[in-house]
């Protein structure tokens, strides 16, 4: 039960309403005339007594319909839109007729344009005719990243009051006169981002752009259509560096925008959604970063033509790092996927390691081979397995458990996949994105810690890995492919297989002798210090049989190494020949000749007789397969009738006995000999010291004897010395005193110059002045002259004298000699002479 009946239940109980209606200004109430059924509109203010059969009601717009409610909810409130807001009044009053109910009166209803709504922007209040409602709504405020879906939903309206919508541009200096929101203005005087619509159409949709627009109110004809969270404004999409969006056009076509930007989308267009951060929808996407190990499988689902290269619709396409180190996903390509594998990464292939490379197109297998880092080609290259067969891992592989246990889980997946190349991930094609990685910053990349691998087919292998063999050292394999091409590998070595390439086996004979009974099948030859031992069953000349137990010593020589596996069983082929030629010996030796040189016999027939010097033997070879015996070792010899056997070991102890007696004697006997020569060592050892003693005291005195003459030498020697050093230093005092000599008869020389200057110089003044002196006063002057000038030289001499020794006058002769002097000196003589008479 409503309010309604609750309403009626009431009245018929007392009898009587409530028939005080008071409004207040701004309230208006619907009221029904329960008789006639007319509604009539009161607006406050105002205080009215109803009457028994008017009934309070109020107006269900979903419905239609009016409602009876309890007075108090028949009152309402004036719808009011303030500035800035806008209210759309639903079945507005037809032109001509008065537009809302007056202040204070009761008013009945008027007929309404059912079904039309009008926009009015605020400020804006009155109160409303019976069927009439209205919502107020927000003018819409655009930030720069925000924009509004609008639709035009009366053409003729719209084009009517197009330019009555309230706009506020985003730049205030494009045409507007400033004001504040909600200033109407008129977009004809503007370069309007809301460009008018010629020719509107019922249901067209506009977008309005918060880089145009930063407030808008829709006129008449228009609205703004909501989101799916019933909000108006709608946020674009603000692009960093190394992010893209997707836009979905009703017609299919998808429109990639690359960041930075803010895309607003077309009024058709809606952004496609991934997955974010926190797993929820997203409509911005990483670009895919690339380096030369990583790829995209490409197909192209579209024509178009980039840098003058035309690419058409079907082919397939693979971009790596080297190409484009950053992806951006366009329209026209869809990426292909192995199931949530996007990217293709290269694979490490270490150094000698390898893997097989399918090409899809040709069907051959390559091997590649490590170290690399190998990027296949999806659209032309697989990576592949190989099964190997029980047989193969026996020979390839022998004893190895975990290659057995791997081929045959390799073996199981391939029964379950079938015999067709099958791929380890499904295919799928994706729409071109990609759901969005964590990361914390856009211009950051955010790189997986996890590897995926690339897809693999499995054909027919071992591991992920080609196949690899390691040659032992002193071994060989012969690697046969099906097209007939040979090699072989010596160890120590590890070489790979190519996809159709095998290893050729044989056989070994086994047992003593050796024999076909039991077989070794193996593909690794020992080449080298080989060791095959055999047992030879011969008869003697005399009808004796003896069994032989030799071990061969075994290289393969030879510059072609493919000769050594002509021969199926070499063991077999071996000892067969060896045993005709030492039977064939064996038969020309008596029993008891063959027991005694069995060695020498053998050694002899196997490697041939023993050349001079240090050559050694020839050893036997084999031309068949480059087999070459250069040793062999005689384990053993055995002769098959015991009495025989027992007769020569007697035989042999006899001659033990008699050796053993005879190396006794021969070792007192030399025992002997040994003795009496230590005997008459020691004596002559004795007397030779004796003698060595002798000589040595002989050899002390000499060395004494010697020692004295020595010292006597030494001594007279340094006397010699000694008288040379003083002959030597009056030699130097001799010639130190012709020095001085020589430097006092130069002063001696200068000083006479000077005096016979200043003699002569006097004499001529003297002469001038005494012109008429005798002659023999002049000489007496000239001699007083020279005896002075002769005592002055004598006691200029008199050092000189007592230095040299010798005689004055003979001293002072010598030295006058050969200088003026030595004649002055005689005239003087002359002249005393002549005095003294």
């Amino acid at each position: 039960m409503g309010k309604d009946d609750d309403f009626k239940d009431d009245y018929r109980r007392t009898g009587r309403a409530d028939t005080d209606l008071v409004l207040a200004p701004g309230e208006y109430a619907y009221i029904q005339d329960g008789t006639k059924g007319i509604i009539s509109v009161y607006v406050g203010p105002q205080k009215t007594s109803l009457s028994q059969t008017d009934f309070p009601v109020n107006w269900d717009s979903a419905r239609r319909q009016y409602n009876r409610c309890e007075q108090s909810a028949a009152i309402h409130p004036f719808p009011s839109a303030p500035e800035g807001y806008y209210m759309v009044l639903q079945n507005p009053v037809p032109n001509g007729k008065e537009e809302h109910p007056s202040g204070g009166k009761v008013t009945q209803h008027i007929d309404l344009c059912m079904g039309r709504k009008i926009n009015m922007p605020g400020p804006s209040t009155f109160p409303l005719w019976p069927g009439q409602s209205a919502d107020v709504i927000e003018g819409h405020r655009l930030r720069s990243n925000q924009y509004l879906l609008v639709r035009i939903y009366n053409d003729e309206e719209a084009q009517h009051n197009w330019d009555k919508a309230v706009i506020k541009l985003q730049n205030p200096d494009v045409g507007q006169q400033g004001g504040e929101a909600g200033v109407q203005v008129k977009t004809t005087d503007v370069v309007s981002a809301v460009a008018k619509v010629e020719k509107p159409t019922m249901g067209q949709l506009i977008i309005v752009r918060g880089v145009d627009v930063s407030f808008y109110i829709p006129p008449t004809g228009v609205e703004v259509v909501p989101d799916e969270n019933k909000q108006f404004v709608r946020s674009a999409v603000t692009l960093e560096r190394l992010e893209y969006c997707i836009l979905l056009n009703e017609s299919g076509d998808k429109r990639y925008v690359v960041g930075p930007d803010v895309v607003f989308p077309k009024p058709t267009e809606t952004f496609v959604e991934g997955v974010g951060d926190d797993s929820g929808k997203t409509r911005k996407f990483r670009a895919i970063e690339l380096n030369e190990i990583q790829g995209l499988y490409v197909k192209v689902i579209a024509d178009y033509k980039e840098r003058e290269k035309t690419f058409k619709a079907g082919d397939e396409l693979f971009i790596t790092g080297k190409e484009q180190a950053i992806y951006y996903p366009r329209p026209e390509h869809s990426i292909i996927r192995y199931g949530e594998q996007t990217k293709h990464f290269a694979v490490v292939i270490p150094p000698g390691e390898a893997r097989y490379v399918l090409d899809r197109m040709s069907g051959a297998v390559e091997l590649v081979n490590g170290p690399k880092m190998f990027l296949a080609d999806p659209r032309k290259q697989v990576m592949v397995k190989r099964i190997l067969s029980d047989k193969e891992l026996e020979l390839w592989f022998p004893s190895n458990t975990e290659a057995v246990r791997v081929n045959s889980v390799l073996r199981q997946a391939a029964v379950i996949q079938g015999l067709e190349f099958v791929t380890l991930q499904k295919k799928e094609e994706s729409s071109g994105f990609i759901d969005r990685s964590t990361i914390n910053s856009a211009e950051s990349f955010q790189r997986g810690s996890k590897f995926n691998e690339p897809r693999t087919i499995t054909l027919d292998n071992k591991y992920d890995g080609s196949v690899r063999i390691e040659v032992w050292p002193g071994y060989a394999i012969l690697v046969v492919s099906k097209t007939g091409k040979r090699r072989v590998v010596i160890g120590p070595e590890m070489t790979h297989l190519e996809y159709d390439e095998t290893l050729l086996p044989f056989t070994l004979s086994t047992g003593r002798p050796k024999t076909d009974d039991k077989l070794i099948r193996t593909v690794y030859l020992k080449v080298r210090n080989n060791t095959v031992s055999d047992l030879v069953l011969a008869e003697t000349k005399d009808l004796c049989e003896v069994k032989v137990e030799v071990s061969y010593r075994v290289n393969f020589m030879g510059d072609d190494p493919e000769v050594w596996f002509e021969v199926d069983n070499y063991v077999k082929f071996l000892t067969d020949h060896i045993r005709s030629l030492l039977r064939h010996a064996i038969k020309q030796r008596s029993i008891e000749d063959f027991y005694q040189n069995a060695t020498s016999i053998v050694r002899d027939t196997v490697l041939g007789i023993a050349r001079e010097g240090s050559e050694g033997r020839l050893g036997r070879n084999f031309q068949e397969n480059g087999m070459h015996v250069y040793d062999v070792e005689i384990l053993d010899v055995k002769i098959g009738n015991d009495q025989i056997a027992n007769l020569l070991v007697k035989a042999q102890q006899d001659v033990v006995e008699t050796g053993l007696k005879t190396a006794a004697l021969e070792r007192i006997c030399s025992f002997t000999l040994k003795e009496e020569g230590l005997k008459r060592s020691t004596a002559n050892a004795k007397a030779e010291t004796s003698s060595n003693q002798h000589q040595l005291d002989v050899s002390g005195v000499k060395r004494q004897l010697e020692i004295g003459l020595e010292n006597i030498k030494n001594r007279v020697n340094v006397q010699v010395e000694e008288t040379k050093a003083n002959l030597n230093r009056q030699v130097d005092l001799d010639q130190i005193s012709k020095a001085e000599l020589e430097r006092a008869k130069f002063k001696l020389d200068q000083e006479f110059i000077d005096f016979n200057r200043r003699l002569e110089a006097e004499s001529k003044s003297i002469k001038d002045q005494v012109a008429a002196v005798s002659d023999k006063l002049a000489g007496a002057l000239t001699l007083l002259a020279h005896t002075n000038l002769a005592e002055q030289v004598s006691k200029d001499m008199a050092p000189i004298v007592a230095l040299g020794g010798g005689n004055a006058e003979d001293m002072f002769n010598k030295f006058v000699t050969g200088t003026f002097m030595q004649d002055l000196l005689a005239r003087t003589r002359k002249d005393n002479k002549s005095v003294e008479d």
